[in-house]
């Protein structure tokens, strides 16, 4: 049986441009863009970890991270003209609450 998987929603804010793009990168390849310097994830905790491993060897005290437990991504609320959150992956609930 594998591991079990939890959703997580990533919030950053760098201070340096390249920093920024190697976090970025790093978050495309693990999670599901938001918005600008957000991002939504499904992971095991062992993954989480070593995404929050790869995010701490690109980032400097001076910049901000914050992960956030969401139970499931229709608890995410959106308002305003940004995109839901879209996913090709099979069963992921593609339709975020709106206002």
């Amino acid at each position: 049986m594998g591991l079990k998987k939890q959703w997580s929603l990533f919030a950053y804010d760098i201070r340096n441009e390249k920093r920024l793009q190697r976090v970025r990168r790093c978050l495309e390849r693990e999670a599901m863009y938001c918005q600008h310097s957000v991002y939504l994830a499904c992971l095991s905790a062992p993954e989480k970890q070593r995404l929050l491993q790869r995010l701490h060897e690109r980032m400097k005290s001076e910049d901000d991270l914050r992960v956030y437990p969401v139970r499931h991504p229709r608890e995410v609320w959106q308002w305003g003209n940004s995109q839901a959150v879209q996913s090709n992956e099979p069963g992921f609930f593609k339709r975020i609450i709106q206002f």
